[in-house]
């Protein structure tokens, strides 16, 4: 339930990994994995490469 997190998904919180990144998006190359981008220029290229390859597979939102 959304009202009652994991005991994992809490341990994830209060221990973040610490990291430079601050945006992620969906990975066309290696599916179920994230690619992920230190500014904005950055996660607009993975965001629309990840677009055309929705829109490759006929996947639409």
């Amino acid at each position: 339930a959304i009202a009652m997190p994991d005991i994992d998904a809490i341990d994830a919180v209060l221990n973040a990994e610490k990291h430079p990144y601050y945006y992620f998006c969906a990975s066309p190359q290696k599916l179920g994995t994230h690619n992920f981008a230190k500014n904005l220029s950055q996660h607009n290229r993975n965001a629309a490469a990840y677009q055309r390859w929705l829109n490759k597979q006929r996947i639409h939102r």
